[in-house]
């Protein structure tokens, strides 16, 4: 409830703007007539882009499944970690991701793809080291650190196991958080999509089942199935652009 009601400012917004502009979205799309064509080839290229979310909160919800499985204790001290964490990665990683498809994205319209290429590198660069070695340090005072949170024994033990695995699957995520927005708009964003939603599942769900259940190995065996999850998708991710940026500069 409260995402849907934090949707409201924005919409009014844009109300407001549409009504103040002289030529609005809306008179455009009763006066054009390609709109339908234009709206279908949007279509095609955003409804493969909604899987993915989708496929991520799903794969969630098995996850936590899973590690119900083990104990409630696992589930808190995974949540914790997990949500510290992901503000270094989803939020500030993809942030960034967005700002280096607009710089790369100018560069690719005036077909300077070296500068493009540059631009993903130097983020890459600065920001995976930084956010490596500031979990690290997380890591290093984590029991300071969710001490806030919780005094739990056995909750601050089990973090200490689950964040040496978010340190490396979450530094692979940032990777791909950073390149694929840019390789959406010049790749093939449904190629990208299943691939990443037949990672999620083949990896980071049945991977995880796997490893903690059929092997015994636990709460590590589910973490290792997300990590082996990040680190495939990075590296598809990786590669793709690559391959994109080669074939466009021959």
């Amino acid at each position: 409830m409260a995402t849907i009601i934090s949707q409201f400012p924005a919409i009014l917004i844009l109300i407001y703007h549409l009504k103040k502009e002289k030529n609005p979205l809306l008179d455009y799309f009763k006066i054009r007539k390609e709109a339908k064509k234009e709206s279908l080839v949007i279509l095609k290229r955003v409804l493969p882009l909604s899987l993915e979310p989708i496929s991520f909160n799903l794969k969630d919800i098995f996850i936590i499944a899973f590690i119900g499985n083990i104990s409630s204790i696992a589930i808190a001290s995974y949540t914790y970690s997990k949500n510290i964490l992901i503000f270094l990665t989803t939020v500030l990683a993809g942030a960034l991701g967005v700002t280096v498809q607009i710089f790369s994205s100018y560069n690719i319209g005036k077909e300077n793809y070296s500068k493009a290429d540059a631009y993903i590198k130097k983020s890459l660069k600065y920001y995976i080291p930084i956010l490596f070695f500031t979990m690290l340090i997380v890591y290093l005072f984590s029991d300071l650190v969710f001490s806030v949170f919780t005094i739990n024994k056995e909750v601050l033990l089990f973090i200490g196991i689950i964040i040496p695995y978010f340190i490396f699957s979450e530094t692979f995520q940032a990777i791909s958080l950073i390149i694929s927005p840019t390789l959406r708009g010049v790749g093939n964003p449904k190629l990208i999509s299943v691939f990443s939603v037949s990672s999620n599942w083949i990896l980071g769900v049945l991977g995880s089942f796997v490893f903690a259940f059929y092997f015994k190995m636990g709460l590590s065996g589910i973490l290792l199935g997300i990590f082996l999850d990040e680190i495939l998708r990075a590296g598809f991710n990786y590669v793709l652009w690559k391959k994109w940026l080669k074939s466009n500069t021959k």
